[in-house]
This record gives structure tokens, C-alpha cells and sequence, in this order.
């Protein structure tokens, strides 16, 4: 019987440095709330993003990331300083941009829903102040590579072997 359910694994990743000023990871408990394009908000840690023609902070093919108070972030330039609330900063003239939010849900088990598609979905959520935003920088997976890798190996052997012994068992039936 094969494994029908997902496991997602809430724990902290590393923050990669990626140079790219509209991406940002969270540190700390939280998600970049994405009003979809349907209209709902989705939740993820992701936080590529990009700007779209109106000049909108948005997740390319999902929606726009929203502020604090769960509006869309306006930037119209990638010219950036951001601190570690995520207020966004004009890098020339040094003028106030926008903040990007970042929300949390008391039991993530139970209040989220995975979609299959990197995204969340849930009621509840609610604002966390208590976090740190890194510019130019995503949160890389908090999956063990090697461990997973050896667990992969480790059961594809043991299917091998089953198969090997159901084809002995088969000849000793058929003589």
C-alpha cells in the first residue's frame, strides 16, 4: 500500500543568500499571506516574489503578497532597503514603501490545509510581529537529504527483495 498521505515538516530552514532583492525568508514562526488570484488568501514560507505590471509585490502565477493589514504592497521599484520587521525603504530617496506581513495560526497541524501546490490554506490566522525578514534571501528546505535518500534506498531494497522472493516462490509452485 502506498504512502496516501503528505507530511509537511513546520520546523525552520536555513536562509540561502540569493542577491535578488524582492526575496525575503522569514525567521521565525509564520507565512507571506497571497491573496490568489481567485480572490482568497493562501499562506507560504516561500518568498520569491516578484513585482507585476502595476508596480504590485505579487508570487508569480499565485497573487499578491499583502501588508499587515492584509492589503497589497504597491513598490513600483525593486531599489530596496529592508530592515528586519520587513519595512520596505526606498534605497535612493529613502522613502516608506510598504511592510510585507507575516501571519501565524496558533496550531498549524489543525488551522492549515496543504494544497498540494507549496501553498497553505486556513482560518485564523493572525499577525506576527515577533519575527525577523531577511532581504535577498529565501529559506532553502528543512528536508535531510542524505537521511531521505537512505530511507528511499533503504525501502527500495526491500521491494526488490519481496519481488525476488514472490518470483522464487512462483517457480517452486509451477514444479
Amino acid at each position: 500500500r502506498a504512502n496516501d498521505e503528505v507530511y509537511v515538516d513546520y520546523s525552520q530552514g536555513v536562509p540561502e543568500p540569493t542577491n535578488i532583492p524582492l526575496d525575503f525568508a522569514i525567521m521565525g514562526e509564520g507565512f507571506f499571506a497571497i491573496q490568489s488570484l481567485e480572490g482568497g488568501t493562501v499562506y507560504t514560507r516561500a518568498g520569491s516574489f516578484s513585482l507585476d505590471d502595476e508596480g504590485y509585490l505579487c508570487f508569480p502565477g499565485m497573487g499578491y503578497v499583502l501588508n499587515p493589514d492584509g492589503e497589497r504592497i504597491q513598490l513600483r521599484t525593486d531599489k530596496l532597503n529592508v530592515d528586519k520587521n520587513g519595512n520596505m525603504f526606498h534605497k535612493d530617496t529613502g522613502a516608506y514603501l510598504g511592510t510585507v506581513g507575516v501571519y501565524e495560526f496558533e496550531n498549524v497541524e489543525e488551522q492549515l490545509e496543504h494544497n498540494g501546490a507549496g501553498f497553505f490554506t486556513g482560518e485564523g490566522a493572525q499577525l506576527n510581529t515577533d519575527v525577523t525578514i531577511y532581504n535577498k534571501m529565501v529559506e532553502r528546505s528543512n528536508v535531510e537529504l542524505v537521511r531521505e535518500m537512505v530511507a528511499m534506498m533503504t525501502t527500495q531494497r526491500a521491494l526488490q527483495s519481496a519481488a525476488q522472493m514472490s518470483k522464487i516462490y512462483d517457480q517452486v509452485i509451477m514444479k
